[in-house]
């Protein structure tokens, strides 16, 4: 029911400047509505009645090696979600991510760990990431390794969730690979590890590196 009513508007840009081999991608969301009527989204309590505006944006730029092994491509991207504001009650100024999909990695969600289980979840934050990704297309007994990449992300907190908690909350570092087994399915082995720093440490009470291993099958029909 916190959902119900909400307008969203979003514009994508993507080019390649005229530049062989480079692309720049970017967008832009604004979540709206004036009249939500549940008390809670979360944990935050919004009395009987809000209103929202949240926003989020990200901007990429990435360069593919064509000519050297594997096809290389690296990439930047900065990544920014609203937090809300707690000078603003009645208002939810925090982004809501709604539903990730099934999308490739480190894309709509960001991270493994921090978008799956920790948090921050694509809300109330600050994504720096640096990522590199490989096309080996090489054969493997039964199928081929079609892919092995890897990704940097470092979260900084926008508005403290709690009072006092200060706003770094970690980096996490992601290692995939994939392959195709038979013509309509894939593998993929990941492994991810975060590092928490001092704004993980005020919300959760504890600085314990999280780790995640994980085998992703995937059946396409």
């Amino acid at each position: 029911q916190a959902r119900d009513g909400i307008n969203v508007y979003n514009i994508h840009a993507n080019s390649s400047l005229g530049i062989k081999d480079f692309n720049l991608a970017g967008t832009f969301v604004l979540e709206r509505n004036d009249d939500l009527t549940a008390n809670t989204i979360g944990q935050v309590n919004l009395g009987p009645s809000f209103t929202m505006d949240a926003w989020a944006w990200y901007i990429s730029p990435s360069y593919t090696f064509s000519n050297a092994t594997w096809t290389p491509s690296v990439y930047y991207r900065f990544a920014s979600f609203s937090g809300d504001d707690p000078n603003t009650p009645g208002k939810l100024e925090g982004y809501d991510p709604l539903y990730y999909g099934a999308t490739g990695y480190n894309t709509w969600f960001i991270g493994e760990i921090a978008a799956n289980y920790s948090g921050p979840f694509s809300s109330n934050v600050d994504i720096h990431t640096i990522g590199i990704k490989t096309v080996p297309n090489i054969d493997v007994g039964i199928g081929k390794w079609t892919g092995m990449s890897g990704y940097l992300n470092h979260y900084d907190y926008r508005e403290s969730p709690n009072p006092g908690n200060r706003k770094g909350f970690g980096t996490e570092l992601a290692v995939y690979a994939e392959f195709q087994l038979f013509e309509n399915l894939y593998l993929s082995p990941l492994y991810s590890v975060l590092f928490p720093e001092n704004g993980y440490k005020d919300f959760y009470g504890d600085d314990k590196t999280v780790q995640n291993f994980q085998i992703l099958g995937i059946l396409t029909y």
